[in-house]
């Protein structure tokens, strides 16, 4: 019976392999940092406009100046009674502030739900790495070895 049918949890690898597995792990990498950075960055816009809600439903009339582009802006005066909220497809429907409120609450759940398995992922991931390099350094090292003894 051979070695490898008797540890069938032991599997024989070539350095290309492992190199393509390094490489593989890299690219997972990448995306997971790519879509921990998307949720952070939506977890950042969702608490400006948490804020922003909060303050509006706190005041009667604001003073408020509104971006037209091109450097040029238009004075004005914001009076909050109903929200407007956009569906997909360009849907826009009316929303209460305390609707609103709810859905970024619920919104800011998801995210860190999100960033938290990404973290994890990306922990895995970057052990995983640590695993491939120490094994690429020990064939490098058995390499060196054995051409120093030719």
């Amino acid at each position: 019976m051979s070695k490898e049918t008797q540890n069938p949890s032991e599997r024989t690898m070539t350095v290309p392999q492992i190199r393509a597995l390094q490489t593989m792990e890299k690219r997972k990498m990448k995306e997971w940092l790519r879509r921990r950075r998307s949720a952070e960055n939506m977890l950042v816009e969702n608490r400006t406009v948490f804020e922003s809600v909060n303050g509006l439903k706190a005041n009667e009339t604001l003073a408020s100046m509104v971006p037209l582009g091109a450097g040029v802006f238009v004075e004005g005066s914001i009076k909050p009674h109903t929200f407007k909220r956009m569906l997909p497809g360009n849907v826009m429907i009316s929303a209460s502030a305390d609707e609103v409120v709810k859905e970024l609450e619920e919104r800011k759940a998801l995210l860190e739900k999100e960033m938290g398995i990404a973290d994890k992922e990306i922990q895995g991931i970057s052990a995983n790495l640590t695993g491939i390099e120490q094994i690429l350094g020990a064939v490098r090292t058995q390499r060196a070895k054995d051409h120093a003894r030719k």
